[in-house]
């Protein structure tokens, strides 16, 4: 009975203690931050827009909640259930990565726990309890989320994606908790996370959420993982393999695992200069007093004796308190056993701890989200033939994989449309472009042209990445002279149309390679069983020499058989869309100035789209 009694204790305890990384509510705060600010030149707001056709960016509402709300809840959901994970939230960089995680209660191996960059690369559909939410696990929903037939299941995989990298920031952030570095359990309190948590609201946390140290991103793009059990590059946020124990100046290198930076430079309550060479009593510290509260006494204060880190590493900071009796025992040569009056890590302590700590909790975690989103691809006009299209690798590091365009048919439904595997080089490489590539628009598309590029594959040193991009093709002009007008989504939008007859305008977008963007305006006219539509304003025609000046031809409530007039110079050709029900017109006449042809289509009479001045 007592051998149950004791289990049950020291169980108890453990799941409380090990509940204490950073609090909840302190991860929750920094995902939050990072969710809706722009940091180290990412903003997650910006990306879910430009790329993957999220026009409400983070604000936008999936599954009863809005993404950024995803990501800080990840912040919580990965100490849940039972705070049973958190034995998952440890790792000692000192150690082989096998043996680097939490060695139980007390050492004795009750709730052992690997190491948290196993974790984080766990195999997909491996993590237990609470979810499946490695790296690997939110690769594959953000995959799902970009290609799934239905939006309800699109919907679902985006939500998994979010709540993932919220769970994912969470474990680089317990990497900047001292205890979690140095495979102590902090059983009995003394905690500095739950000063962190106490003041949650204070300028410590808001001047690392404004001011973060980050990691170099060449650290996570141009170096291997030091471990080929967890060879996903995001190791090197938790460990970079370069410090080894004897060598804590390293630790100060932009490039170093935060493991190893917090290991190397704090203590934690049971590892006071015990259990790890640095930091060292000897050569880290000196000491020096501040007045605190009188424990004895209250409303008087007294000196305390605390160390002050001055070498091996970062310095000029409280690394902890002397207990009373630690202090004149060691002052008088006195061997006894100590009694702490007061506890060693106090909130003097904790506070230079947070000074240095929360920063690289908040820089570490942004770069992961960047990293998992950094990703840029594109598909664009093959200006050096004329037709057809490339795709692009706007990322500097080499793509090698399946690129695959989907498209939403008049079903909902998403639809693999075309797809290669291609080897690109990196953007500063000179060849991140494809081969000409002709795709030809579905009929059943419901919103033709529209589609999104999807790449999986190798991205730089992480071998199964995910990127996309939303892009519009062959619903606008081409001519090498690479400028083109657009409307502000991606195509114009028409009003609905009545049989009696009427007009409606369509604001676009250009742009001059000279001046930038400006404004023009198209306006069409319709009735007595024609349509026509001109330029109105605003549109400048010396900088687009290839372009369509009016498009006009029969009109019966439905279909709209038009002939279009181009402007070309003399031995270039135009290809263009121009009426406004997406239908299209090619004239490759390369001997006169200007050249007119027929083309008949149909498109629904009260919800168009008018790709009429798409110029490209």
């Amino acid at each position: 009975m007592r051998k149950i009694i004791l289990a049950s204790t020291i169980l108890v305890i453990t799941i409380t203690s090990l509940s204490h990384a950073l609090s909840v509510g302190t991860h929750e705060e920094i995902n939050e931050y990072i969710a809706q600010n722009t940091l180290n030149g990412f903003s997650l707001d910006t990306y879910l827009k430009n790329n993957v056709g999220i026009t409400d960016g983070i604000t936008s509402n999936i599954n009863g909640l809005e993404i950024w709300k995803r990501l800080r809840d990840g912040g919580r959901y990965e100490d849940e259930p039972l705070y049973i994970r958190s034995v998952n939230h440890f790792h000692d960089p000192l150690k082989a990565i096998d043996q680097a995680g939490f060695t139980g209660v007390w050492g004795t191996g009750i709730l052992r726990g690997t190491s948290a960059i196993l974790w984080s690369q766990s195999a997909k559909q491996t993590q237990s309890p609470g979810g499946y939410y490695s790296w690997p696990d939110a690769r594959q929903y953000f995959y799902n989320a970009l290609t799934s037939s239905t939006k309800s299941v699109r919907d679902t995989n985006f939500s998994d994606t979010f709540r993932g990298l919220g769970q994912l920031m969470h474990l680089v952030q317990d990497m900047s908790v001292p205890e979690h570095t140095r495979d102590d359990g902090h059983y009995l309190g003394d905690f500095y996370e739950e000063y962190v948590a106490k003041n949650q609201s204070n300028d410590l946390l808001s001047a690392a959420l404004t001011n973060p140290t980050f990691f170099p991103m060449t650290g996570l793009t141009q170096l291997d993982s030091a471990f080929p059990t967890a060879s996903i590059p995001i190791a090197n946020l938790f460990d970079t393999d370069q410090y080894g124990g004897t060598n804590p100046g390293i630790t100060l290198n932009q490039i170093i695992g935060l493991s190893e930076y917090t290991n190397a430079n704090f203590v934690s309550t049971d590892t006071i200069f015990t259990g790890y060479t640095y930091p060292s009593l000897s050569t880290s510290v000196t000491k020096t007093t501040r007045d605190i509260p009188d424990p004895m006494n209250p409303g008087n204060t007294i000196k305390r004796v605390y160390y002050y880190k001055i070498a091996d590493g970062d310095t000029n900071y409280l690394l902890a308190g002397v207990g009373y009796l630690y202090f004149y025992a060691d002052e008088y040569n006195i061997h006894m056993v100590p009694t702490k009056i007061i506890s060693p890590m106090d909130d003097n302590v904790h506070a230079d701890y947070a000074t240095r700590l929360l920063p690289r909790a908040v820089g570490y975690s942004a770069d992961l989200l960047a990293y998992f989103f950094r990703g840029q691809i594109d598909m664009i006009p093959d200006e050096a033939t004329g037709s057809g299209y490339v795709i692009v690798n706007n990322t500097d590091e080499d793509m090698n994989g399946a690129f695959e365009l989907w498209y939403d048919n008049k079903s909902d439904q998403r639809v693999k449309a075309w797809s290669n595997s291609l080897s690109l080089g990196k953007q500063s490489s000179g060849n991140n472009k494809s081969q000409n590539i002709t795709v030809n628009n579905p009929t059943n598309a419901k919103d033709p042209g529209k589609y999104i590029l999807v790449f999986r594959g190798q991205l730089g040193n992480e071998v199964d990445a995910v990127a996309g991009k939303n892009v519009i093709i062959n619903t606008y002009a081409h001519s090498e002279f690479g400028c083109y007008g657009y409307s502000a989504n991606g195509y114009f939008d028409v009003p609905p149309i009545n049989d009696g007859g009427g007009s409606f305008t369509v604001d676009g977008i250009g742009f001059d390679p000279a001046n930038g963007l400006f404004n023009f305006t198209v306006v069409c006219s319709y009735g007595s069983g024609n349509m026509s539509c001109d330029i109105s304003s605003g549109f400048k025609p010396d900088y687009f020499p290839c372009r369509i000046d009016h498009c006009e031809g029969p009109w019966d409530g439905y279909s709209f058989y038009d002939v279009c007039t181009l402007v070309m110079p003399s031995g270039h050709g135009c290809y263009a869309i121009c009426d406004p029900f997406d239908m299209k017109l090619q004239a490759d006449t390369a001997a006169s100035s200007s050249a007119s042809a027929d083309i008949a289509a149909s498109g629904n009479a009260t919800n168009g789209s008018c790709s009429m001045l798409k110029i490209n």
